[in-house]
């Protein structure tokens, strides 16, 4: 019986000590939970509002999707409360891995998260700065937040919230003002369901919509012919340079292939060049609009103009002298429609007065192509038709006296004052090769079978050009004929020679290139002189306006 009793005393001790210490263990940790973490101390007494409804269905995509939430961060799948806290400072960029160039967004210690892009609302970084990566903001930011455990969540960028982010007010309404620019007519940013169903979505997108364009379309129209003027409406050049090189071919095969049909293809290549070169471009009909805007930034160095944030307009660098830097009265403009380069402002800026008073700018795409393309040409004519070698040999034959020897024997060869390009007649019927040289015998018996061939042929008589002459005590000692080519065209020959064709291809070529390059730089001086007469006359214009 005691031994029972001592057993049921030992098991009540047990379970008494267990439960004692299960519930030491619960209180410890029900302190523990009442106990405010740093965070939630810095949450609790930095807490601005609460977060909205439409702000919480728009977080929670990146609560539940953890492919939303980019490397370094790491997803988590709720927040700790939904307190908006508010903090400012300088937001730098922690960079974990440079190779693959991930970073942290944070303020001070605290990791920041920007859902839907909202990085773009950041003020103050650069993207470079002296060769360097700018990692903080040169400004200070506000930034609006609610927590998780690993990071803060941001619910707005300095003006720049959450609900206009998710939303994608601003490129909505960009595209709303493009399609008003195009057409001339607001129409409303459309909504879908969801943002018709909530009051506060439906407000917020009807006030982005109605929000007042930042300039006003007057009238809409096609652009005048001097206007169009501007615009350089030349072709490619393509066709005429194959053309032109076509012709400048057929004239070079004449030297090897003498036949009239090349001298026909030749010039009706040169006829189509001509004819391509002055085809013209059709110019798409282009529209303008007359508008009223002020100018909210003029930058002079990239010379656009900004009339919002998201909307420019460009104008020719020479007129940037006469711009202001903004305005705070709307003004004229004439933009083109699809360009959006600006056409007149103002009372004096006009491209159609311009063209008016000192006619369209002159266009030289044709002239460099055609120049590029004939030096091009002389310096492959030169190097593969031996342009050089034939333009001396022509001027040799023309600058050199006219003088034909005629040699029956070896005393009249002798006594003979011939001299480089002179003619010689010679007669080897009676000629005998004799063999002195013993080092050289196989080139003499060459040379002796070469003579007794001409000797015993048909003809024994040879007409040649002396290319060279040597004299030992005053007789000729060695004299060098050549086999060259023309050397059997007399003056008289040559002017209907290969040679002569040769030669003329290759100074046409040069000529059509030094042609080309002349006009180039005529056309450049004659735009040059246009443009200091229309700066001289707007800048007399603003001084009879100041006076």
């Amino acid at each position: 019986m005691l031994t029972i009793l001592a057993t049921l005393a030992t098991i009540f001790f047990v379970f008494v000590m267990v439960c004692s210490i299960i519930l030491i263990r619960q209180v410890k940790k029900d302190l523990n939970k009442k106990r405010p973490t740093k965070k939630e101390t810095f949450i609790r007494e930095n807490a601005t509002r609460q977060l909205t409804e439409e702000e919480a269905t728009f977080l929670q995509p990146y609560l539940d999707d953890k492919e939303k939430i980019t490397p370094p961060y790491q997803w988590e799948s709720s927040l700790i409360n939904s307190d908006v806290t508010t903090i400012k400072g300088y937001i730098e960029k922690e960079f974990t891995d440079a190779i693959s160039y991930e970073y942290y967004y944070k303020i001070g210690n605290i990791q920041l998260f920007f859902p839907y892009n909202m990085d773009i609302g950041i003020m103050g970084f650069e993207a470079r700065y002296q060769g360097e990566f700018i990692t903080k903001t040169k400004i200070l930011n506000t930034v609006e937040i609610v927590f998780t455990n690993s990071y803060a969540i941001v619910v707005k960028i300095n003006s720049y919230d959450l609900l206009q982010a998710s939303l994608k007010l601003p490129s909505r309404k960009q595209e709303q003002l493009n399609d008003f620019w195009q057409t001339g007519k607001i129409k409303p940013i459309r909504m879908n369901n969801i943002e018709r169903s909530n009051e506060t979505l439906t407000q917020l997108v009807t006030e982005t919509s109605e929000k007042k364009p930042p300039f006003e379309i007057l009238s809409k129209r096609e652009k005048n012919q001097f206007e169009t003027a501007l615009q350089d409406r030349s072709n490619s050049g393509k066709l005429m340079t194959v053309f032109f090189v076509l012709g400048v071919i057929f004239l070079l095969a004449l030297e090897h292939f003498q036949s009239i049909a090349l001298v026909i293809f030749s010039i009706i290549c040169f006829i189509f060049s001509l004819i391509a070169s002055h085809i013209k471009r059709e110019l798409p009909t282009e529209y303008v609009n007359h508008i009223k805007a002020e100018i909210r930034l003029n930058k002079p160095s990239y010379c656009r103009l900004f009339i919002d944030s998201n909307i420019d307009v460009y104008y020719p660098a020479y007129w940037k002298m006469f711009l202001p830097n903004n305005t705070d009265i709307p003004i004229d403009m004439q933009v083109e429609l699809k360009t959006k380069q600006l056409l007149s402002c103002g009372e004096y800026l006009s491209i159609s007065e311009e063209v008016k008073n000192y006619g369209a700018p002159k266009f030289v795409h044709h002239n460099i192509i055609l120049a590029i393309t004939g030096f091009i040409l002389a310096i492959l004519i030169f190097f593969f038709t031996y342009a050089g070698e034939k333009f001396d040999f022509t001027y040799q034959q023309l600058t050199a006296p006219d003088t034909t020897w005629i040699i029956d024997d070896k005393v009249s060869l002798k006594q003979s004052a011939i001299h480089s390009l002179d003619r010689v007649n010679l007669d080897l019927s009676r000629i005998l090769c004799d063999i002195q040289n013993t080092q050289d015998i196989k080139s003499q018996h060459l040379q002796c079978d070469k003579i007794k061939g001409i000797s015993s042929g048909n003809s024994s008589k040879i007409t040649d050009q002396v290319s060279k002459e040597n004299y030992h005590n005053g007789e000729i000692s060695k004299l060098t004929l050549s086999t060259d080519y023309g050397n059997d065209i007399d003056k008289n020959q040559l002017f209907s020679s290969p040679i002569l064709i040769n030669n003329f291809v290759f100074l046409f070529v040069i000529f059509i290139a030094l042609i080309n390059t002349i006009i180039y730089i005529w056309k450049k001086a004659a735009n040059q002189f246009r443009l200091e007469k229309i700066i001289s006359h707007y800048q007399d214009k603003i001084l009879e306006y100041n006076d």
